[in-house]
């Protein structure tokens, strides 16, 4: 039986873990690009980078479905993916930049999926507010690798540099929790009872459909927006630190977005949280001022976490019994979403269709939020 104090710092350490592996691991990409591109990485290679690093989270997802949900094993995932983050600075050439990037992909989808499952699991009688806690750490992962990309590049004028920096600053963090938490001494939770009543398997559905669209439409703007605001003349403002606002919104919207499913429900907040997203996605469509540009992304990071959140409490509260592998199947559909989506804009982005390819984002996340609304009858 856990004490509130180790659940609290299982949360702590989960929070850390969301941010290395996701904040970073993932998401450092987003503002290093412009200056990758500087460099000579074309739109249509950036793209495919992008897409190689999700078509490995979407991997590592289904790994991860049936894994034993053990600290020690989130924690090999976890060295790995700061490894691929270090040596993304080090190794030049572009071949190897895939293989590292798909690696940092399946690193990413397996530590997020055991993640969740494993905290998850552990809070289900606890306080409702630890979930909000624990993906708020993805949030602050995006905040360090927006505000830190700017001053790091000053400094050496490489974008080598950056990946190194961090990978060495989420190395640091990670090895001042390690001490903290104790590794789980519960069986693996592996059970063959799945939800038959027709009710809930709309509602899988709905959800499936929803998340898809999701990480179709979020990957977009989460991959292109700095290096679309980078080429937008009559943008002054350093790019990068657009998407330290992307963190500083992510971090405390997920305790906005669970406040607003105790008092709608679940679905109905889920709903509302693709309609803000999808206001965000479009802002750039209509406006180029920083004022505007800033409002896009607090809308798009308040939104895209708790869509996130809500979408896995919503699995571990209708199927308990299951939730990992369902939550391994959204998060693998989420990953097919994010394959497509950057193949997709990179096309268009390399013929300067930079107007479609928001366009094309806000659109699937329309279908998205339809999926929900044609769902929440059952």
């Amino acid at each position: 039986m856990k004490t509130t104090r180790d659940l609290w710092y299982l949360t702590a350490a989960g929070f850390v873990i969301l941010a290395i592996i996701m904040g970073v691991g993932r998401f450092v990409y987003t503002p290093v690009l412009p200056y990758m591109e500087q460099e000579g990485l074309s739109s249509l290679q950036a793209g495919l980078l992008a897409t190689i690093n999700y078509g490995g989270y979407f991997a590592g997802a289904l790994w991860a479905r049936n894994l034993n949900k053990k600290m020690n094993l989130i924690y090999v995932v976890v060295c790995v993916n700061i490894l691929t983050t270090i040596l993304m600075g080090v190794i030049d050439g572009l071949i190897m930049w895939y293989v590292l990037r798909a690696v940092s992909g399946i690193s990413s989808g397996a530590g997020f999926v055991l993640v969740s499952s494993l905290i998850l699991t552990k809070l289900s009688n606890q306080s409702s507010f630890m979930p909000a806690f624990l993906y708020g750490g993805v949030g602050f992962g995006i905040f360090l690798s927006g505000t830190l990309t700017v001053p790091v590049y000053s400094v050496w004028n490489a974008s080598d540099s950056v990946w190194i920096v961090s990978g060495l600053i989420c190395l640091f963090i990670f090895l001042m929790i390690v001490p903290f938490i104790r590794d789980s001494q519960d069986k693996a939770i592996v059970s063959k009872v799945y939800e038959k009543q027709r009710t809930g398997l709309k509602k899988v559905s709905s959800l499936h459909i929803a998340y898809f669209c999701e990480g179709f439409g979020y990957i977009i703007y989460a991959t292109f927006i700095i290096s679309i605001l980078q080429n937008t003349a009559s943008f002054h403002w350093e790019t990068p630190y657009v998407w330290g606002v992307v963190g500083i919104a992510c971090i405390p919207s997920c305790l906005f977005w669970l406040m607003i499913q105790q008092k709608a429900g679940q679905m109905a907040a889920l709903r509302w949280a693709f309609v803000m997203q999808i206001i965000g996605v479009m802002i750039p469509l209509f406006f180029e001022h920083i004022l505007w540009i800033i409002i896009s992304a607090f809308f798009f990071g308040w939104t895209f976490m708790g869509i996130t959140m809500l979408t896995m409490t919503a699995t571990r509260t209708r199927f308990p019994h299951n939730a990992q592998q369902i939550i391994g199947s959204l998060t693998a559909l989420y990953g097919v979403g994010q394959i497509a989506g950057p193949l997709a804009a990179g096309i268009l982005l390399s013929e300067q269709q930079y107007d479609l390819a928001f366009v094309m984002s806000g659109v699937v996340l329309i279908i998205g939020w339809i999926s929900l609304i044609r769902g929440r009858s059952g």
